[in-house]
């Protein structure tokens, strides 16, 4: 069964064309002079695609495609004479899912006709899905049924919206190219459809996903295509300051008192092993002086002032520090201090030591400091084995020092700790919400004045920050408002004058036509002469605009090519040699060096014909053409001996259609100087005695300056 597609466009001509091509494709056509006759048929009967003219009586075609929007998801394509960004990007958003400039080819049509129904026939017939559903953030979608919910509301979307979030979602966090989506989702290659179907579906859908404060993200990759994001939570400027000052209050003194409280610690447990330590070196020195000195044993009544026993106790007494000793003879026995029952911890000591000693305990070293745990306190232990070097009445030796403990002194600090933070804390808060407020408060308004400069509402806007930065960036905007207003003017009468540019011609072709019509000329030539050269001024006025459209744009693609500068100028002053012979001038190149240079053939002639043309227009014999290198640079001087140029007109010289006293100027110079600004050059004109000098400044390598300004179409 063939398919059905409607046409809507007020030109029968357009419409008579678009139904022939198509039927002779094998689909069915019907064809609406407006928008309300094609919708009062589509409530009657659905048609598989509709193609829809913007500029129709009655309904337009965009208001047309909203109506269907509302009820139906069926391909559309709008054909409009409109070329700017901004009405592709309107048709997009209201739901077309392709967009044609007139004039256009009617096979291009064709293909994208065709293109369309492959791509939904593809998915139409594409067998069941094992995956019931994809999900990224706040969007579900729902393969099988062809369904989307955002927030678990339903979420209207373009067959082609559908199927891009499909393709996305099946490559998870993968970025697809453009050239993937348009053989994924269109079917066909690159080269067959302008890649802008791509940016300007993604820019509808984009606005869909904001407008419904989706956490979806599309993202940009740049100089590749696209990658699905589910952003969280944006942060303003001024918790985007207050929170990490706040994290740092917090964390500061926590990790703080965990420094302090290790430092501590661990200078407890210096200090104590250093103490002992003391001891240590004292007992060590006396046990080897006394190792070859007969002692009485434990048994004898001799004296034993002489004896190691005694060296101890008295090296006990004198030295200072809190180490303990405690002396143990034969069977255990304490020999010092006799009266260590009466100090608990020392009883709990020797108590520790008989343990360890009866069960052998490998860990109780002779020799060695080791820090031990003995009931709730922690102690630095030193313990000697005399016996095995001696016989005597002294054993074992036993030193040990108590490492304080650091409790008692951190929870004394950690009040007052907390008492000074806590009062930091509350200056803090209160000082840095301010100053974040300061920061945020101006990009709030300076965020109402962009968003006022994207609704065309020009107000100053002043901030009264202190703020270096946002202080530049408030003068940034303002500059960017005050060159707006004054593009928007510009704009306004580069409008009126390209509309009297063009009237003119197409009412003399009107007229003289007409006279033709009705045999009011007798001899139809001069008539018919007079169409074709206004015809010729038509098309060089509307060849213009477009070139400074697409270059203001950055759409213009730069092809460099090597040349040789003279044989090129040689070149073109052949083609300007007709012109200068009607007007009897002669064409001077002066001699000079042969230079090599990277340009753009396309805008280089330009730019150099319309510079010549100009000169020999105002000439009165010659014009002179010469060219010099400058640094890195080539100046190129195209010099006339004509009347010069009139004072006052010398600064709008490259304006467009700029009317002087001489006449109007129309575009010439104008595109000339922006095709030397668009390669990194420039032209510059002055006026002499002796006739007007126009100096063209050309990059040796423009490549320098297209990687940085250049985009592709």
């Amino acid at each position: 069964m063939s398919k059905l597609i409607y046409v809507a466009d007020d030109e029968k001509n357009i419409c008579f064309l678009i139904e022939n091509f198509l039927e002779k494709e094998g689909y069915e056509v019907e064809c609406f002079g407006d928008g309300e006759s094609l919708l009062e048929a589509f409530e009657k009967k659905a048609p598989d695609l509709c193609i829809l003219d913007i500029m129709m009586p009655g309904m337009d075609g965009l208001t047309v495609c909203t109506q269907i929007r509302k009820t139906s998801h069926v391909p559309i394509i709008i054909v409009s004479a409109k070329d700017s960004p901004l009405d592709r990007i309107t048709g997009i958003t209201l739901g077309s899912d392709d967009y044609m400039v007139k004039p256009f080819l009617p096979l291009e049509l064709v293909t994208r006709v065709k293109a369309l129904f492959r791509r939904v026939d593809a998915f139409s017939g594409q067998e069941e899905e094992s995956k019931d559903s994809y999900e990224i953030g706040d969007i579900r979608l729902y393969p099988k049924r062809r369904a989307a919910k955002l927030k678990d509301e339903d979420f209207a979307l373009t067959p082609l919206e559908f199927d891009f979030l499909c393709h996305m979602l099946e490559r998870k966090e993968h970025a697809a190219s453009r050239d993937d989506l348009l053989k994924s989702l269109w079917k066909v290659d690159s080269k067959e459809v302008d890649t802008r179907a791509v940016d300007d579906m993604v820019k509808r859908l984009r606005k869909k996903l904001k407008d419904q404060k989706s956490t979806v993200k599309i993202e940009t990759v740049w100089g590749y295509g696209f990658r699905l994001t589910s952003g969280g939570m944006k942060l303003s400027i001024r918790m985007k300051i207050f929170l990490p000052v706040m994290l740092l209050l917090i964390a500061f003194p926590v990790a703080a008192w965990f420094v302090f409280s290790y430092a501590l610690d661990g200078h407890m447990s210096y200090n104590a092993k250093r103490d002992l330590g003391q001891m240590v070196k004292t007992v060590e020195e006396l046990t080897e002086e006394y190792s070859n000195v007969d002692v009485p044993d434990e048994n004898s009544a001799q004296d034993d002032r002489g004896s190691l026993l005694n060296a101890l106790r008295n090296s006990a007494q004198t030295e200072s520090g809190e180490t303990k000793m405690l002396v143990i003879g034969k069977n255990y026995r304490v020999l010092y201090p006799k009266n260590y029952d009466d100090q608990p911890e020392m009883t709990q000591m020797y108590s520790e030591f008989l343990i360890r000693m009866t069960g052998n305990d490998p860990s109780f070293e002779s020799g060695e400091i080791s820090e031990e745990m003995i009931g709730d306190t922690r102690y630095m232990l030193y313990f000697l084995d005399v016996g095995q070097k001696r016989s005597g009445r002294v054993q074992n030796i036993l030193l040990y020092c108590p490492i304080h403990d650091t409790s008692v002194i951190l929870h004394e600090v950690s009040r007052l700790v907390l008492m000074i933070m806590g009062v930091m804390a509350g200056v803090s808060i209160v000082l840095f919400w301010f100053v974040a407020g300061s920061i945020s408060n101006p990009v709030s308004r300076l965020c109402e004045a962009a968003r006022g400069i994207g609704e065309k509402k020009f107000k100053k806007v002043e901030t009264g920050t202190n703020v270096k930065e946002l202080y530049e960036l408030e003068n940034e905007i303002n500059q960017m408002q005050d060159n707006l207003l004054k593009a928007d003017e510009a704009e306004r009468v580069f409008f009126q004058n390209a509309s009297h540019e063009l009237r003119t011609p197409l009412m003399s072709i009107s007229g003289y036509a007409q006279g033709i019509q009705r045999g009011v000329f007798e001899d139809t030539s001069q008539a018919a002469g007079v169409i074709l050269d206004e015809s010729s001024r038509l098309t060089e006025v509307v060849d213009g605009i477009l070139t400074l459209t697409r270059m203001d744009q950055m759409r213009y693609q730069v092809v460099p090519v090597e040349l040789g500068i003279r044989e090129y100028i040689e070149d073109q002053i052949e083609r300007l040699e007709g012109l200068a012979y009607q007007k009897k001038i002669k064409l001077e190149f002066l001699p000079g060096d042969e230079h090599k240079i990277i340009s753009d053939v396309m805008l280089l002639g330009r730019a150099f014909s319309n510079v010549t043309s100009n000169c020999i227009r105002y000439a009165k014999e010659t014009v002179q053409i010469s060219v010099e290198e400058s640094g890195d640079q080539l100046k190129l001087t195209i010099r006339d001996d004509g009347p010069g140029i009139a004072e006052n007109d010398l600064p709008h010289l490259f304006d467009r259609f700029y009317k002087g006293k001489n006449g109007n100027h129309g575009l010439g110079l104008s595109i000339a100087k922006r095709s030397m600004e668009y390669m990194g050059g420039d032209i510059a004109a002055e006026s002499s005695p002796d006739g007007a000098v126009f100096t063209i400044i050309l990059p040796q390598d423009c490549r320098s300056f297209a990687v940085e300004e250049w985009t592709e179409v």
